[in-house]
């Protein structure tokens, strides 16, 4: 009794210091911005009371939120056509070795190319309104590919021997049974790909010059010599992964708590 009240004291004091630590790291980042600005004093190093009030602005507006849904829709789609079409090749790079032999050349091309590079072919061969998601696709495919193969292959091999006594492993016996065994790898795999999709999507966005789009505006802002809307925009998207990972971290969180 004695040594769960322990433990439970020091996971509290663990996640305290943690949240201690974040709230540290990021008041440290606002007081060297303001020393900067405050040095610099001028357009292109906007003071941080000015970069809050025109989040506070773009809060007010309706726009706003109609780009962030849009946005947020955007990433779900491409993360669930990224998992689906990333778990759909692993399966069978993992069942069959002439597949995974097949597609190595091919996903090392895709995740060794500068994101960069990748961008700029695909602008040029795609229509500007639909590069953003198909840059972002094709980037964060290769990593979930490769998340997702790992899963599998780490899985106990008594676990699939004995599998094979009862049943052959195809797609259904990985969904039931794989998957969920590996769901923490899986969650990993998700905080790390969430903020990169958001990441390369507004890059493609930026490049694509959109117009209700959150790349769209930090572009606009950008040739407008507009820093305070740059660094509003920016500050948004980094609250916007947060949240999204804090969630993320919830259902798993759950999920251990269930199992």
């Amino acid at each position: 009794m004695k040594t769960s009240i322990t433990n439970k004291n020091k996971e509290l004091n663990n996640k305290f210091i943690n949240i201690l630590l974040y709230i540290i790291g990021i008041v440290l980042l606002i007081f060297i911005w303001s020393i900067i600005s405050a040095i610099k004093n001028n357009i292109l190093y906007p003071n941080i009371i000015d970069i809050a009030k025109d989040i506070f602005v773009l809060l007010g507006k309706k726009e706003t939120y109609s780009i962030l849904i849009q946005t947020l829709i955007k990433l779900l789609i491409i993360i669930t056509l990224s998992y689906i079409l990333s778990f759909i090749l692993a399966y069978f790079a993992y069942k069959y070795n002439y597949v995974r032999k097949f597609l190595s050349p091919i996903m090392l091309v895709f995740r060794s190319m500068p994101v960069a590079s990748v961008i700029i072919i695909l602008m040029l061969l795609v229509n500007l309104k639909y590069a953003p998601f198909v840059i972002t696709l094709l980037v964060i495919v290769p990593i979930t590919y490769e998340s997702l193969y790992r899963i599998f292959s780490e899985i106990d091999k008594d676990i699939i021997d004995e599998t094979k006594l009862v049943s052959n492993i195809n797609i259904f016996i990985v969904l039931r049974l794989f998957i969920p065994m590996q769901f923490n790898f899986i969650i990993t795999s998700l905080l790390q790909t969430t903020g990169l999709s958001l990441k390369i999507l507004v890059m493609g966005e930026i490049l694509a010059q959109g117009s209700n789009t959150i790349g769209g505006k930090i572009q606009f802002a950008r040739t407008a010599l507009d820093v305070t809307r740059v660094f509003s925009w920016t500050i948004i998207l980094l609250l916007i992964v947060i949240i999204l990972e804090l969630i993320i971290n919830i259902i798993d969180n759950k999920f251990q708590k269930n199992s």
